[in-house]
């Protein structure tokens, strides 16, 4: 494994969801997928073993890298992979229990890119906190399994379409930039990967916290039409909930993975004014 020697001791964490690159060309890609340039400034989750955080370094070598890792026991590999690099910082916490503003500081409040190799089951949780923070994020590449990738960035109607997939469509413009095969990793996973870029847009005037949390309770039971989820979620009776589904000229089976964002915007505002 790249940047790990054999003489050094180090146990792969299940928890952790740890399957590091090895393939020295996709991590020039992933980087070129970021649009990293000289002068970024680069929010990195997840250094590993810094495989990709000496490739983030290298590119920006005029701006700046703050890198975030779980796992403290990898601090002894990291220090001797990064040492040559001056323009890092390397922080071990959980990304998820670091301050909108912590992470303002560290940037001087500059506008950032993010870039993660997140595992299945933190996925979700920390899209949605960079998501919904007000933090400068330019835009945000992510690999995932690709599984996740594709329900990232499905369309309306497939079976891939569900609740996170319009909630990034609200933040912005989701697209998978390359695949990337299980052999790439030590330890070899059980799944391939992707590689998804979301291009941000801040300036929508939307309350998509709200609007979020509309589309969630939608799908919260997925096999349940979405008259039902209503009723469920929303403390309406059937006709209310057949209501909204009339006014915004949907069918009245119509099931939540049928809805495009524009349709949950706008039952959004009818419940609103509800």
């Amino acid at each position: 494994m790249k940047n790990i020697k054999k003489d050094e001791k180090f146990h792969f964490k299940h928890r952790f969801g740890q399957n590091f690159l090895k393939d020295d060309e996709l991590l020039e890609n992933i980087v070129k997928d970021a649009g990293v340039e000289k002068d970024s400034q680069v929010l990195e989750i997840g250094a590993g073993a810094g495989a990709l955080t000496q490739k983030l370094c290298e590119k920006a070598s005029s701006g700046h890298i703050f890198s975030v890792e779980i796992d403290k026991t990898l601090q002894p590999i990291l220090d001797k992979n990064l040492k040559n690099y001056s323009n890092i910082n390397l922080r071990f916490a959980d990304i998820l229990t670091l301050s909108t503003e912590e992470i303002k500081n560290e940037f001087e409040g500059k506008d950032f890119k993010v870039v993660a190799n997140l595992p299945y089951y933190i996925t979700t949780p920390i899209l949605e906190f960079l998501l919904e923070s007000d933090l400068p994020i330019i835009d945000i590449t992510v690999m995932v399994q690709l599984e996740v990738a594709n329900r990232l960035c499905a369309r309306v109607g497939t079976k891939d379409y569900g609740a996170i997939t319009p909630i990034i469509q609200m933040y912005g413009e989701s697209k998978i930039t390359r695949l990337v095969d299980r052999t790439m990793f030590t330890p070899m996973p059980k799944v391939d990967s992707a590689i998804v870029h979301i291009k941000l847009d801040r300036n929508a005037q939307i309350d998509r916290k709200y609007v979020s949390s509309v589309i969630k309770k939608c799908f919260l039971m997925r096999r349940k039409t979405l008259q039902n989820n209503l009723v469920a979620s929303f403390n309406l009776d059937k006709e209310q909930a057949l209501s909204f589904i009339k006014q915004l000229n949907l069918e009245e089976r119509i099931r939540p993975e049928q809805l495009d964002l524009a349709s949950f915007l706008k039952l959004a505002e009818l419940l609103k004014r509800n």
